[in-house]
């Protein structure tokens, strides 16, 4: 038997299989698909490219001092509008409803 006459076969015992038919116009959306899908990823390989082109001649972002680093808790800031530092005291002798 030749190829052909095995592959149709197959494809009829799964349209079966799935409930479904297959026709000319399925396999040529799918064939569709399946180009589209290439051509997609054939244009994504040079766009990764020209990304870590562009990430290897970026300067270096000057480094991060941490929060308690001396050099930042000795920077000069100006005055806060107000104070709430303190003891706070809340009051529920009450409950929470008062």
């Amino acid at each position: 038997m030749s190829s052909i006459g095995v592959f149709s076969r197959r494809m009829n015992l799964a349209s079966k299989q799935f409930g479904g038919t297959i026709t000319t116009s399925n396999i040529r959306v799918g064939t569709a698909v399946a180009c589209a899908a290439f051509a997609l990823a054939a244009l994504a390989v040079p766009a990764r490219a020209q990304g870590q082109r562009q990430r290897a001649t970026l300067p270096a972002p000057p480094p991060q001092m941490g929060a308690l680093a001396p050099e930042n808790l000795t920077k000069p800031r100006p005055k806060a509008p107000f104070d709430l530092t303190g003891t706070w005291f809340v009051d529920l002798s009450g409950g929470f409803d008062t």
